[in-house]
């Protein structure tokens, strides 16, 4: 489910997959197209045009969960389970179950790896 706030950046022919039971945070951004859309001189630019412009699908796979504000680029896929944290920007394919957070998102941990029983005390550090 979506909450309020998310904005598909679109152009041409790209699209959002977004499978079952997937939770989305308020203000999430999936970036399909991506290009100078002014700019004269920038798209001509071998490095720009060849890296930076991009149009490319977005795959949310199921169960996966989007925290607020994320920023989730042209061609990447969120995997199953995968937990983005609030802020991060994927710029890469975040692995099913992986927790990632920043910018650039990184993979912190595994959703797997991180469950303890109720009542217990664990400490992360």
């Amino acid at each position: 489910m979506a909450n309020v706030g998310l904005i598909p950046i679109t152009g041409g022919d790209s699209h959002a997959s977004i499978g079952r039971n997937v939770s989305i945070a308020p203000n999430v951004t999936l970036v399909l197209s991506s290009a100078p859309n002014n700019g004269v001189e920038l798209p001509k630019r071998r490095y720009v045009s060849d890296r930076l412009v991009k149009q490319e699908d977005i795959i949310i796979r199921d169960e996966a969960w989007i925290g607020a504000g994320v920023t989730i680029l042209p061609g990447v896929t969120v995997g199953r389970c995968a937990v983005v944290g609030a802020g991060c920007v994927l710029t890469r394919d975040a692995d099913d179950y992986g927790i990632y957070a920043g910018v650039p998102g990184r993979k912190i941990g595994d959703v797997r790896q991180c469950e303890i029983k109720i009542g217990e005390v664990r400490s992360w550090a």
